[in-house]
């Protein structure tokens, strides 16, 4: 559903075309029947957030920064599914906790070997 949105919503990017990617891969994993996905490299944990961001609110900015080569970038198919949760429900408690006028976004930043996110809001939370 968030695919969607995203292309209804704005024009062809590179972020989209990864989000659609992973959504199609993720459509597979289900078809086939299997019950763990492969490795997310950093394109694809990429897609997951903003997937994961555009569940909750398709309008909260995201800041996603790269320091150095992040080519061999890779984390289990558990960890990036995890990530995307965790970012989820941290948006949800935004909402809940922080007051209806408080603002949000998300900031990402991969590295070689790790990646570090952050859900940061404005609320009085």
């Amino acid at each position: 559903m968030a695919t969607l949105l995203g292309a209804a919503r704005s024009a062809n990017t590179t972020a989209l075309a990864d989000q659609a990617a992973l959504t199609l891969s993720q459509l597979d994993l289900l078809r086939s029947g299997l019950t763990q996905a492969t490795d997310f490299d950093a394109a694809a944990l990429r897609a997951q957030l903003l997937a994961a961001v555009a569940d909750v609110d398709a309008d909260i900015p995201v800041e996603i920064t790269h320091a150095g080569d992040v080519s061999g970038f890779v984390v289990p198919g558990e960890v990036g599914r995890a990530m995307g949760i965790a970012v989820t429900e941290a948006i949800r408690n935004v909402r809940r906790h922080a007051g209806v006028d408080a603002a949000c976004f998300v900031r990402a930043e991969f590295a070689s070997d790790a990646v570090r996110v952050d859900v940061i809001d404005d609320g009085q939370g």
